[in-house]
This record gives C-alpha cells, sequence and structure tokens, in this order.
C-alpha cells in the first residue's frame, strides 16, 4: 500500500524561517532556507554561526518544536540549552497526535509479525536525504523508546541516507532497544522516518508486531521533502 503525505507544515515552517533570518540579519541561513534541497543539519548550522547559540536558543523556543528535534542533531555544542532542546523534542515526538495510530488491545491480534525493518529509497523517485528510527507499544499507549529515554539524540538511528551513497538500511528490529527501553514478542513496531529539510512520519503504524525470525518490515521511500511517499509490504527473509 502506498502512503502520500502532503507536508504542508514544512512548507510554512521554511517561510516563517526566511523571515526570522532575514530579521535577525542572517544572509547565509536565509538562502539555505530558500534552497529546497538545504537539510536541517545546513541552516541551523549557519544560523549558529551567524547569529550565535544563546540568539539562535531564544529564537527557536518560540517556534514549532520540531526545530529543537534537528537542533539537537545539527548543532554540536548546545551548552546550557541543551536540556530545554531535549525537553520540548521529546514532548514534540511524545504527543497524542503521533500515538492516535498505535493498536489497541483488540486490534493487535490481526497484526502481521515482522523480526526486521528496511527502509529503501527508490531510485529515480526520491529526492531527500533522511534516516529512521523504529517506535514500539511496550504497554497500550507506552510509546518507545520515548517513554523510557527523554533524550531523541540518544535513541539508535540508522545513519543518514541519501539516493548516491547510502540507499538502503536493514536492521533486526532488537537493533533500537536501549539498556532501559525494551522490545518484547508481540510488541506493535513501525519506522518513524525524518526527512532532511522536511518532516517527520511514523510509516507502518497500526500493521505490524515483533516476533524475532519473521518476515521484514520494508518501507520504500519516493516523492520530495515535502510531498513524501511511503510503500509498506512484508517481504520474507533470504
Amino acid at each position: 500500500m502506498k502512503k502520500p503525505s502532503t507536508n504542508t507544515d514544512a512548507l510554512e515552517q521554511r517561510k516563517i524561517g526566511i523571515k526570522l533570518a532575514q530579521e535577525h540579519k542572517a544572509p547565509k541561513t536565509a538562502e539555505l532556507i530558500k534552497n529546497g534541497e538545504s537539510t536541517h543539519e545546513d541552516i541551523l548550522r549557519a544560523a549558529a554561526q551567524e547569529v550565535g547559540v544563546d540568539k539562535l536558543a531564544a529564537i527557536l523556543a518560540k517556534q514549532h518544536p520540531e526545530w529543537s528535534f534537528h537542533a539537537l542533531r545539527s548543532i554540536p555544542d548546545l551548552g546550557k540549552h541543551r536540556d530545554a532542546f531535549t525537553k520540548t523534542a521529546a514532548e514534540w515526538l511524545g504527543t497524542d497526535k503521533r500515538r492516535s495510530g498505535a493498536p489497541g488491545p483488540q486490534a493487535e491480534a490481526t497484526l502481521q509479525t515482522v523480526g526486521s525493518v528496511e527502509l529503501s529509497l527508490v531510485w529515480g523517485s526520491v529526492m531527500y536525504a533522511c534516516w529512521f528510527t523504529m517506535f514500539w507499544e511496550s504497554a497500550p499507549h507506552v510509546i518507545q523508546p520515548q517513554a523510557s529515554e527523554y533524550s531523541p539524540d540518544k535513541w539508535v538511528w540508522s545513519p543518514k541516507m541519501d539516493i548516491t551513497y547510502h540507499p538502503s538500511f536493514q536492521y533486526d528490529c532488537k537493533h533500537f532497544e536501549l539498556a532501559h527501553s525494551k522490545l518484547s514478542p508481540g510488541d506493535p513496531v513501525w519506522l518513524h522516518v525524518q526527512i532532511s529539510g522536511g518532516g517527520a512520519h511514523d510509516v507502518g503504524i497500526g500493521g505490524f508486531k515483533y516476533e524475532p525470525g519473521a518476515p521484514t518490515l520494508l518501507v520504500k521511500a519516493g516523492g520530495t521533502t515535502l510531498n513524501p511517499s511511503f510503500e509498506v509490504s512484508r517481504t520474507r527473509n533470504a
């Protein structure tokens, strides 16, 4: 099944970012935001250089919480601002909106079993870079790993993916466990995909549960930064 996802919110965020960069006399940052191929990392690192981390932190605190998430991954030294960014990012990733697709106890019996997950960028169809992690529900309405680890940059993420050098990564579901955030057979699982310069997407939610040795949850990604598409299937392991 193919799921298109039009991210108008990301487009609005870029418009706001351009306005802010111009107001704070950060021309390099403004130009990067205007360039649709620029990533959050490119933009935020340039902003930190042009206006300084303290001023940037004050600006981001008043904007969309997703910016705090990307700041954690993009700016090496957040200093005294790190805890505030961590709290905002974790709250954003754990909102009720993101949990709404998780299956309830009655639905879990119909979930297909998977033992590993794979994200593959489709050659000739994808126009962005991204990375992903795996979310799972360890108990009703308890989403891991954020329920056990507050800081998103301490979760297990894939390397940054691009169509030329890193078009596909596959991992056993257990790969995403943390010391205090364990995955058990029967836990509902799905991919959480972050698109550079775009938005966040929960893919495969409500359709799969973990079982050791089971087939792979395969997600084929295509589309553009602001309008990605995801084709979800289950493939037998080789």
